[in-house]
């Protein structure tokens, strides 16, 4: 009989092996996953143990458009915001302590940043247009700045593997992605060619944690080592909901606004692919994604050190969750710029304690954007 074929017995058991059935990662080829249609009742309190408001003070020097990226080092905030393209600077209570705002031509001064780091006691920012590094102190005074070596295209985000190699992503879309050394004061390597078109425009953070690599269509996540070598550092696996890359092979011609448009609502209602990834993040407890995917935000945290999993749009409570910095003990998130969400969405009272319930009920339609500091269950 069939099922006593020793070939069919044989094909049952690889096909148990490799299921994303499976309740734990396969260690061996470093796949997570996930049934992204199958969400779970999640409670905020599963992962985190308790919900802060941090309001950022603002006055006339401290006004953020946007945060397009935020930085935590010794207790203080480091807000990047792209639009003003300036970095500003709070403690952590909120306090405002300084900026750097140093638009213009003169030999301290930059054209427009794209993007800082934060490396041994200094600031580094990329001066986009003419190649720059400029370096600032703690408090936001000017140190130097040095030239990088001249690539094709432009520099657009910078990481730190140590404090004499540097990791770029670029504009150069031969090797978007290049290792630079400070002593030497060369590009070493150079390596992720990627097509400059219409699937380039949807951004991720690149640098999500660590020496970790994203990009917003490929569910694998790499890790940069400090001599410029990229090894798989897990993948994300959604069964039969996997994206058919073919598919990115035929992207428009991004030759007007309203094509660009168009092709992107039908990217965000999964049309033409079923997802793609809008923040990424993780410590050595929890890897985190963010999938877009029929115009909804799916959020998937996953325990390393347990195996569970947690796939949900909103909490029970109906909370909605947009982190953007990861530390050991906790996470910040953001009410983000430009969606149109009431607080209660974000930030709705079963989550909080009456202490930040008050804070809640201050906030105003002239604030900056709010901090929200999510504490993990330990």
């Amino acid at each position: 009989m069939l099922k006593n074929n020793p070939i069919f017995l044989f094909i049952i058991a690889l096909f148990f092996f490799y299921s994303c059935n499976k309740e734990h990662k396969n260690i061996e080829s470093n796949d997570i996953c996930i049934d992204i249609e199958k969400k779970a009742e999640v409670s905020i309190f599963d992962i985190f143990s308790k919900v802060e408001i941090i309001r950022l003070e603002i006055n006339d020097s401290s006004i953020i458009k946007s945060i397009d990226k935020l930085f935590i080092y010794k207790d203080n905030f480091y807000v990047f915001d792209n639009f003003a393209s300036q970095i500003l600077s709070f403690n952590k209570e909120g306090k405002f302590l300084f900026d750097i705002n140093n638009k213009g031509q003169g030999p301290d001064q930059y054209i427009k940043i794209s993007d800082f780091d934060i490396n041994n006691g200094r600031l580094s920012l990329i001066s986009t247009i003419d190649g720059y590094i400029h370096l600032y102190d703690l408090q936001g005074n000017f140190v130097e700045k040095y030239r990088l070596p001249k690539i094709q295209g432009a520099y657009e985000r910078i990481k730190y593997l140590n404090n004499d190699t540097i990791a770029f992503w670029t504009f150069d879309y031969n090797n978007r992605l290049k290792f630079y050394s400070k002593v030497e004061n060369k590009i070493f390597k150079e390596t992720m060619p990627q097509q400059n078109d219409i699937y380039s425009q949807f951004s991720t953070p690149v640098f999500p944690y660590s020496h970790y690599i994203v990009n917003a269509f490929d569910n694998r996540v790499m890790q940069m080592t400090d001599d410029g070598e990229l090894t798989l550092a897990y993948k994300w696996d959604f069964g039969t909901l996997n994206n058919n890359i073919d598919n990115l092979k035929e992207a428009p011609e991004s030759n007007s606004q309203e094509k660009l448009y168009d092709f992107a609502k039908k990217i965000y209602s999964s049309e033409i692919v079923n997802y793609f990834f809008g923040m990424a993040g993780g410590n050595s407890e929890y890897i985190y994604t963010q999938l877009i995917r029929k115009n909804k935000q799916i959020n998937i945290f996953y325990n390393q050190k347990t195996s569970k999993k947690y796939v949900f749009e909103k909490t029970v409570e109906g909370a909605a969750i947009y982190p953007i910095f990861w530390a050991e003990n906790y996470v910040v998130g953001i009410i983000p710029s430009g969606i149109k969400l009431n607080i209660d969405e974000i930030l709705p009272n079963s989550i909080l304690d009456n202490k930040n319930i008050s804070i809640k009920n201050q906030i105003n339609e002239f604030d900056n954007p709010i901090l929200i500091k999510y504490y993990l269950k330990k």
